[in-house]
C-alpha cells in the first residue's frame, strides 16, 4: 500500500471525508485529492497529514508498508 492509500484508509477508520481533512490542513479539497494519488511523500507532509488526523507519522509509515 503506498502513502496515499494509507492516509485514505485512516480517514475511512475515522470517519472523514477529504472535505474535513482539507480544512485541518488549511488547503482545498482538491489538494487533497491529488496527494492522495501519490506514493512518494515528504516526510515533512507525512508529518503534516498526520497531525491533522491526530495520529503519529510512523503509524501512516507502518500502514503503508503492510
Amino acid at each position: 500500500m503506498h502513502i496515499g492509500l494509507a492516509v485514505k484508509s485512516i480517514m475511512v477508520l475515522r470517519g472523514l471525508k477529504q472535505s474535513e481533512l482539507a480544512r485541518r490542513l488549511g488547503v482545498a479539497q482538491a489538494e487533497v485529492s491529488r496527494k492522495m494519488g501519490k506514493a512518494d511523500w515528504r516526510w515533512s507532509d507525512v508529518e503534516r497529514y498526520a497531525k491533522a488526523l491526530d495520529i503519529s507519522a510512523e503509524k501512516i509509515m507502518q500502514r503503508a508498508s503492510d
